[in-house]
């Protein structure tokens, strides 16, 4: 029959793939927060940063009142997201929800791409799994931060590539994407080059181009307005102070050696197969790789040594364009059906054996983190001075959950701290550390330092200090959880 009545069974089987992901994401996430304990927690501590950030945009930050409010932000529009869910339901439950909603919205997309590369409706079952279950979902998916938005995005913008998507929306959903994460800007570059080939009228073209750089430059005087500078500066103020330390000199042979290594071998396992695979006849899957390669390049340009961080976070891009590259092979012949199956399959049984395995400890790891962080908070309420300054380097719960005046050493909420830090970068480590803690305690007249257990015993930061002629004394009340608190003994500084 061609009256179109033939269509229906097939949209509802579509609609089924999508319910059927829909409804295995919320017992996910019911089970995830039960295993949380019912309160939504993160195990970086950045996440603390993008919910006090969020706040800021509504309120004076208390913890950097000088400090733009979305400095240390590593996403404008993530942190714009949370801020407006955050007037609907708590902010913690909105970063929480952000983060299932990215899996979902990938899921989706990677389900639906391979059904327009001709997947019957059980194959895109097993891609939309895959897609979902894949990674390491409590390290970086549910982190707090952008990650699994960013997953989500480059479907989309692969999906609204292939299947033109009108100017305007597609102008605007490209405009969006380097406020997301500034290396997405590639990927949108890349998608409306082919896009525009697509485009039948010129008008399209130059209303598409226009509508995207519209976007682009409304949120680029945001970024500029709300953060001081056109890019997220974390990435920076992070290599400024890790430049030179203990163990972080890698080469850039190095990093990609055993970074990628790490990534590919342990993380993302079979699925590694598809990633350097495109199928030229598909235009599409040639520039997915090629973004991956060229963000692979970036990263390593930057700083080589921050392509493992948290967990290989940076890589995860790597994951849609494996399933994208899986998915353009369906339709090429029945025996590349079979291989893709068979590698999805296999992407599966590693995916669901593997969250199995860790479930368990990796909500507990996540669960001690919090409390390790709320104890540090609590600490620093009852134990210092409130008018007094307290310099310390990890700074997101405690700006967050504290009324406390802050001067973060790393620069992420201050940004003195990174201009300190690049003056005094050609000097050796412990000498460079200390001259500038001596410039921030003299400047900021701050009365303690807080460091963390780990990163005392790696980098040395109150010995650095204390060879600048200063003396720390430890704080009579004990040390804050997995932490070192010390008074900088200082004419008006003194015990609580």
């Amino acid at each position: 029959m061609t009256d179109g009545t033939v269509a229906a069974p097939t949209r509802m089987r579509g609609y089924a793939v999508a319910f059927g992901l829909i409804a295995l994401t919320a017992a996910l996430a019911a089970l995830h927060l039960f295993a949380l304990g019912g309160q939504p927690a993160f195990r970086l501590d950045d996440a603390y940063i993008v919910l006090n950030n969020a706040a800021a945009l509504l309120e004076t930050d208390q913890a950097f009142p000088d400090a733009p409010p979305l400095l240390g932000s590593t996403s404008l529009a993530h942190t714009f997201l949370v801020a407006g869910l955050s007037f609907l339901m708590p902010p913690e439950t909105a970063l929480l929800f952000l983060g299932w909603a990215g899996l979902l919205l990938f899921s989706l997309g990677v389900a639906r791409f391979a059904g327009h590369e001709g997947a019957p409706d059980w194959l895109q079952l097993l891609f939309g799994l895959v897609a979902l279950l894949c990674g390491d979902l409590f390290r970086v998916h549910l982190n707090g931060l952008e990650t699994s938005l960013v997953l989500a995005a480059i479907i989309w913008t692969v999906i609204g590539t292939t299947e033109r998507w009108p100017p305007v929306p597609f102008g605007a959903f490209l405009g969006v994407l380097p406020f997301l994460r500034p290396e997405l800007a590639v990927l949108g570059a890349l998608c409306f080059g082919l896009w525009a080939i697509g485009q039948q009228a010129w008008h399209g073209r130059v209303v598409g181009c226009a509508v995207a750089a519209g976007v682009s430059l409304t949120l680029l005087g945001a970024q500029i307005y709300l953060s001081g500078s056109a890019l997220p500066a974390t990435g920076a103020a992070k290599t400024i102070f890790f430049s030179g330390a203990p163990g972080m000199a890698q080469a850039w042979f190095d990093a990609l050696v055993q970074q990628s290594a790490g990534f590919f071998l342990v993380v993302s396992g079979v699925l590694s197969l598809a990633i350097l695979v495109p199928r030229p006849a598909r235009p599409i899957s040639v520039l997915a790789t090629l973004f991956a390669l060229l963000v692979v390049v970036i990263l390593l340009l930057d700083f080589p040594s921050f392509m493992g961080q948290n967990h290989y976070r940076y890589l995860y891009i790597f994951f849609p364009v494996a399933l994208i590259n899986a998915a353009v092979w369906v339709g090429a012949s029945a025996r590349a059906r079979l291989l893709v199956t068979l590698l999805l399959v296999g992407a599966l049984a590693q995916s669901v054996w593997t969250l199995g395995r860790d479930w368990t400890s990796r909500a507990e790891e996540v669960v001690g983190k919090y409390q390790e962080l709320s104890a540090k908070a609590a600490w620093v309420h009852a134990r210092t001075a409130p008018e007094a300054v307290v310099m310390v380097h990890d700074i997101g719960y405690m700006s967050y959950a504290t009324d406390r005046s802050l001067f973060d050493v790393v620069g992420l909420r201050s940004s003195r701290a990174v201009a300190v830090n690049a003056s005094v970068s050609d000097l050796p480590w412990l000498e460079r550390r200390g001259q500038a803690f001596d410039r921030f305690a003299r400047e900021t007249g701050a009365c303690y330092f807080i460091v963390t257990e780990g990163w005392n015993r790696w980098l040395g930061l109150t010995r650095a200090f204390e060879a600048q002629g200063w003396r720390l004394i430890a704080h009579p009340g004990g040390h804050p959880p997995g932490h070192e608190a010390y008074l900088i003994d200082r004419p008006g500084c003194g015990f609580r």
